[in-house]
């Protein structure tokens, strides 16, 4: 990332998986909390060089890993693990041109919240895990 006068930045990109476990893919939520792990010990080592470390961790962005019908699939099969999963939103939501909470995110803006990180105004931001799911994953 970029250098300012002051600090580098770090964003690790991880996702929704790395602040809560959901089962059916202990792998993929075991590697999520690990970049955690290594977030903050990087935040503590890198920190007295002025170097800011934070995670980012979306969830329901709009890309090709994230497949409806494959969940659906899923919580068919293994109907127990649909409670430890945030709701998933089914269909777009206008509001005037507006996104919804109900979206899809964008990848564009994931990407928003990782330049706000990497930008001088989150200086004073470091070992922190920033939850980019609308408020989702407070279910």
């Amino acid at each position: 990332m970029g250098r300012s006068s002051s600090s580098a930045r770090r964003p690790a990109p991880s996702s929704s998986a790395g602040t809560k476990a959901t089962p059916g893919n202990a792998h993929y939520s075991a590697s999520k909390h690990g970049l955690v792990a290594l977030t903050n010990a990087l935040a503590i080592e890198a920190g007295e060089f002025g170097i800011r470390v934070n995670s980012i961790h979306p969830y329901s962005i709009d890309t090709p890993m994230v497949e409806p019908e494959a969940m659906m699939k899923i919580f068919s099969k293994y109907p127990a693990f649909l409670h430890s999963f945030s709701p998933m939103p089914y269909k777009p939501v206008a509001h005037e041109g507006k996104p919804g909470l109900q979206e899809f995110m964008t990848p564009e803006e994931v990407s928003d919240v990782v330049a706000w990180l990497a930008g001088d105004g989150s200086a004073t931001i470091s070992g922190s895990q920033i939850a980019v799911d609308r408020g989702t994953a407070k279910y």
